[in-house]
């Protein structure tokens, strides 16, 4: 699969707006005043997570978000919920993939083909655009560099990577211009992003595996070790969206429900459908509650007094996929002593990328500092 862009395609378009191009490509030009100048010129912010990619759209200001997953057979291509739904019911000869797996990018060829396959669905590429990306700390320097390379190859003339916690922080409307710490958990389906945000940066930061996707492994084994019951990927993720409620860790005197769950009974191999109670749906997944408590604590104590009396005034800042799971916040407002706001979103990060890319004074703020911190990667197309 041929992932290089046709220039010869675009030559037309490319001469058109010459005059414009020449200006993007002085190292005097500002980014954000040539992509105003142009009137119908498009921006675009863009979150690659592991179970969604989320897309923001200027001057429309428009977010979608699409299933992180992408499936071919070499002939025909899938992507997003399409390819999503054939997950355990695909033919034998088709390949179906997540973008992103253990914090590398799986397939960079199938990455090109899905952006620019959503990309051409809504928008005209005809003028020249500016790119926002949340940048994952996990991913290897080599990931970054081809991510770069196929933004460059789908036409961006100008690429931002930004930390994704000063983005959901702006994104959940945070006031991240002052002196004062935001203390930030996004429980993802990949990963958990621990980050304190001051002052447009990172004062504190980790990223860990205990998340979504380690939860769903928990709740397959589990229910084969005391049930006898095999289930696939899907279906643990769907029973842990359906019946996780975490009242069971500090609750005692909560009364015991059930769930109906299908499968194939591990004893007969036939298939089946059990009465699963809940409580043993959090017993799965309290050891990966437990490792992101210990994480936390451990950040917690290697910040500053300031910053930590911030911390206690205004409380953790819970988001991610895994932040509309009920009772969540009462968990870990019991565990850690501290109080808990539940933001019970998901679409922080792109929202936060979508005001930066939009606003003059947090787009030459965060790109300015973070380029001289060198905690922020700032790439021009040569």
């Amino acid at each position: 699969m041929d992932i290089s862009v046709d220039l010869e395609d675009r030559k037309g378009e490319v001469e058109a707006t010459s005059e414009v191009i020449s200006e993007i490509s002085s190292d005097k030009v500002d980014a954000f005043e040539i992509s105003q100048k142009v009137n119908f010129a498009y921006k675009f912010a863009v979150d690659i997570g592991h179970e969604n990619v989320r897309f923001f759209f200027y001057p429309s200001r428009r977010i979608i978000s699409v299933p992180s997953y992408a499936a071919t057979d070499g002939r025909k291509f899938f992507k997003g919920l399409e390819a999503k739904s054939i997950i355990g019911r695909h033919p034998s000869d088709m390949k179906v993939v997540t973008l992103l797996d253990n914090n590398t990018v799986k397939d960079y060829k199938i990455l090109y083909v899905y952006l620019r396959d959503i990309l051409s669905e809504v928008v005209n590429f005809r003028v020249p655009f500016t790119l926002l990306a949340g940048e994952l700390y996990s991913l290897k320097k080599v990931d970054v560099k081809f991510l770069y390379k196929i933004f460059k190859q789908l036409g961006f003339w100008k690429v931002f990577f930004i930390p994704q916690p000063i983005a959901t922080a702006v994104g959940l409307g945070l006031d991240i211009t002052k002196p004062h710490g935001y203390l930030l958990l996004d429980i993802g389906a990949g990963t958990t992003k621990i980050g304190l945000v001051t002052l447009y940066g990172l004062s504190a930061y980790k990223e860990i595996e205990a998340a979504g996707r380690a939860m769903d492994k928990r709740i397959i084994d589990i229910l084969y070790k005391e049930m006898s019951l095999s289930i696939g990927d899907r279906t643990a993720e769907e029973l842990k969206k359906r019946a996780l409620d975490l009242e069971y860790l500090y609750n005692p005197s909560k009364p015991e429900e059930y769930v109906m769950v299908k499968g194939i009974d591990s004893m007969s191999k036939l298939p089946t459908e059990k009465e699963v109670p809940k409580s043993l749906i959090v017993k799965a997944v309290e050891p990966v509650l437990y490792e992101i408590i210990e994480e936390l604590k451990d950040l917690m104590g290697g910040i500053s007094p300031e910053l930590i009396s911030d911390v206690l005034r205004e409380g953790i800042y819970l988001t991610g996929g895994l932040s509309l799971t009920p009772n969540i916040e009462e968990y870990f407002s019991y565990k850690l002593n501290i109080k808990v706001n539940n933001t019970r979103t998901d679409k922080a990060t792109i929202k936060g990328l979508g005001e930066i890319l939009c606003s003059k004074t947090l787009f030459k703020k965060i790109t300015t500092l973070r380029e001289a911190k060198d905690l922020f990667h700032k790439i021009y197309v040569s």
